[in-house]
């Protein structure tokens, strides 16, 4: 017996400051018991800001495209999920170049050049989890829960930073600071349900 089911959802939606575009499509298979899901979510984003000047500037946490793929298996008590995270880079701004440094009564800081201009590389995480579940009586359940997360340890620049350094010399230079995120992370849980 197969048994099919899809579902997708397009929409617009207008922020307080900018238009953003989503699509959703999800599926479902099952076949003799054993159930297959898959979903797929994709986001594109171009922000107009009209009551600032310039209109077009991306705020920190302005991602232009992104697209998820999620897929779960099920068998008896067994579940097994697959994940995929793409997203472009969010922006981010940097000194402005041949003039870092400004020093005003006697403090020093970052001249940055404008806003947003820069984009960390894009983003992409491959995440895979299972899920075993058995009744140790009859009012009492066991479970179990492994993932491993980035599951192909890819290097993600999640944000790109600046800050003031002094040498032994007392010299100022501008230091950029890369946040990566984590390698391959595994999680294991057990619970015990009553």
């Amino acid at each position: 017996i197969i048994n099919h089911r899809n579902n997708a959802s397009f929409s617009s939606i207008t922020k307080l400051f900018g238009k953003h575009h989503l699509a959703v499509v999800c599926t479902n298979f099952e076949v003799n018991q054993s159930i297959l899901d898959g979903c797929m979510t994709i986001q594109t984003e171009n922000p107009v800001f009209e009551i600032l000047t310039p209109a077009k500037f991306p705020n920190n946490l302005d991602i232009q495209h992104s697209a998820t793929l999620a897929g779960t298996y099920s068998w008896n008590t067994l579940k097994v999920a697959l994940g995929l995270n793409w997203h472009s880079g969010k922006p981010y701004t940097i000194p402005l170049e041949n003039f870092e440094t400004t020093t005003e009564g006697g403090i020093t800081t970052i001249q940055f050049d404008e806003p947003n201009n820069e984009h960390v590389p894009d983003y992409f995480r491959a995440d895979i989890s299972a899920e075993y579940l058995w009744k140790l009586s009859p009012s009492i359940d066991a479970k179990i829960n492994i993932a491993l997360l980035n599951l192909l340890n890819t290097k993600n620049t999640i944000n790109v930073r600046y800050a003031l350094a002094r040498d032994e010399n007392n010299k100022v230079s501008v230091n950029q600071i890369e946040e990566i995120s984590l390698g391959i992370t595994p999680n294991f849980s057990f619970q015990v349900l009553f």
